[in-house]
């Protein structure tokens, strides 16, 4: 008997990336060990076509769409006022789907290029790892990487906070200082952390209802308090090989050379070698 699944998103004025995120969920509804797909979405004050491009997708599945007309503006990345809304706005898609009968829940943001070769994997991990409650992608973003020079470096370190509680830190291919964490990274194997996120992520639904897991921006990243209850039910662990592409011009991205030095120094005293150069 296959998995019936949840998918989770919210969204605002994202006419552009929604026909691919289509494209993947259709890949995801074939997949042989889905059941069920069930999807609830959350939208706000979207001025393009994305609120007629969802309904239109939609029709003919089961589903949850609230869209609502707030006038909010758009705050920066670590601006409470969004990691606020944000958290308001996942919990009301996700309470939704928890009216429903599912095995796990894919959460998703969707300006991320990705597959449904991403989904599947995480989905796959999660079930190998019987004492895990979520696994986590780990998006990247068109930026140099300070520690191996690679043209692409971790994206979501805002959300991530490690095993031994240190924050991640941007611009690194491999978003760890420990050396232990960093080998399983480069092994390709899942690294269990405090928090992440990445873009995609995949949770027991059991470990959701028996801990009441929510999210909360009032202290940062909505993330952390998100994690924190779900490692009461299991580990968080962030996949390496799935990595969803942030859609982000490489020209707005940079990193100040004193940021640099910053993360050299910091990666010199974890004993990590970086020898290249980051260009900000």
């Amino acid at each position: 008997m296959g998995i019936a699944l949840g998918v989770c998103a919210v969204l605002r004025n994202e006419a552009d990336n929604l026909p691919g995120v289509f494209q993947v969920l259709e890949a995801l509804e074939c997949y042989s060990e889905v059941d069920q797909v069930v999807y609830s979405f959350y939208e706000n004050d979207s001025t393009d076509r994305s609120v007629s491009l969802l309904t239109d997708w939609l029709c003919g599945r089961t589903y949850s769409c609230i869209s609502e007309v707030l006038g909010l503006p758009h705050w920066r990345s670590e601006e409470r006022q969004r990691t606020q809304l944000l958290a308001t706005a996942r919990n009301a898609a996700l309470r939704r789907l928890m009216q429903r009968p599912i095995d796990y829940v894919l959460i998703m943001d969707v300006d991320l290029e990705f597959s449904a070769g991403d989904c599947y994997r995480l989905i796959d991990v999660l079930q190998c790892h019987p004492s895990a409650a979520m696994v986590c992608a780990s998006s990247i973003q068109p930026l140099v990487a300070i520690d191996t020079g690679s043209p692409w470096s971790y994206y979501d370190s805002w959300a991530l906070i490690d095993r031994f509680d240190q924050r991640g830190l941007s611009g690194l291919a491999i978003p760890f200082l420990n050396h232990q964490d960093r080998e399983c990274w480069m092994a390709a194997q899942p690294v269990p952390v405090h928090s992440a996120f990445g873009g995609l992520a995949v949770v027991r639904t059991s470990v959701l209802r028996q801990h009441n897991v929510a999210w909360n921006g009032d202290a940062g990243c909505e993330h952390w308090a998100f994690c924190a209850q779900v490692r009461q039910g299991g580990s968080v662990l962030v996949v390496p090989d799935v990595q969803p592409r942030v859609k982000t011009d490489p020209a707005e991205l940079g990193l100040h050379p004193d940021y640099i030095q910053g993360v050299r120094d910091l990666l010199h005293q974890s004993g990590v070698n970086a020898a290249f150069d980051a260009k900000p």
